[in-house]
Order: C-alpha cells, then structure tokens, then sequence
C-alpha cells in the first residue's frame, strides 16, 4: 500500500512559501496605504510622503516577482527623480490663498453622471 497523500495542503505559516505570502501581503499594504495618504491627504507636503511610500511599495512588488533591476528603477527613476521633482516644484510654487468652494447648482450631479454615461457609451463603441 502506498501512503496516501492529501489532496488540498495549505503552506504552514513558517514555511518557506507561508512567509512569503506574508511578505507579499506586507507590501501590498504598504503600497495600498501610500496610495491612500496620496489621495486623501489635505497638504501637498503629506501627499508626496504617500506618493513616495506608494513607490516604494511597488518597487517592493516588483523585487517579490523576481525582478530586482525594475525594482531598483522604480526606486531610482520614481523616488528619487519624479517625487522629488514634484516635492521642489509645490516648495517653489507660491502659496495658494484659502478658495472659497461653494455648493454647485441642482444640475452638477446630474449632468456630471449624463457626461461619463456618454464617454462610457463612446468607449463601448470603439473596435
């Protein structure tokens, strides 16, 4: 008789493949959570710091699906080029007065969702 093998085995948490699961699930936090800072802070300031940690996480990504030279690219082209570009240009900008953002008309809502209705309609007609 031969030992019966199970069918369905998941890795053991401390395994080889559990661990890097648990990494992989790391760095899509960390991407996840940059991603939200960037979008939902308030400052300029604050959403760079998102955006570089977004970066960073992807760069993490990248590393996980073996691929350490786009890593280092992402790292290297992303982080220390075009977010530090973009953090000079808001400390060089000149600060923007407090606007006064008042309520639209009756129509904004609907009209907003009668125009992506269209350009939806449009990209479902394209070969």
């Amino acid at each position: 008789m031969s030992p019966s093998i199970p069918l369905s085995t998941s890795p053991a948490l401390f395994s080889v493949d559990g661990l890097a699961g648990v990494i992989f699930l790391i760095n899509l936090v960390i991407t996840l959570i940059g991603a939200i800072i960037a979008c939902n802070s308030e400052r300029l300031v604050r959403a760079i710091g998102g955006l570089i940690v977004c970066f960073i996480g992807v760069a993490g990504l990248y590393y996980y699906l073996n691929s350490p030279f786009v890593a280092m690219m992402q790292v290297l082209i992303y982080v220390g080029a075009v977010a530090v570009t973009i953090s000079f240009a808001i400390m060089l900008a000149a600060p923007e007065e407090q606007k006064k953002t008042g309520r639209g008309g009756p129509l904004i809502g609907p009209l907003g969702f009668a125009t992506a209705a269209l350009v939806t309609g449009g990209f479902q007609c394209l070969p």
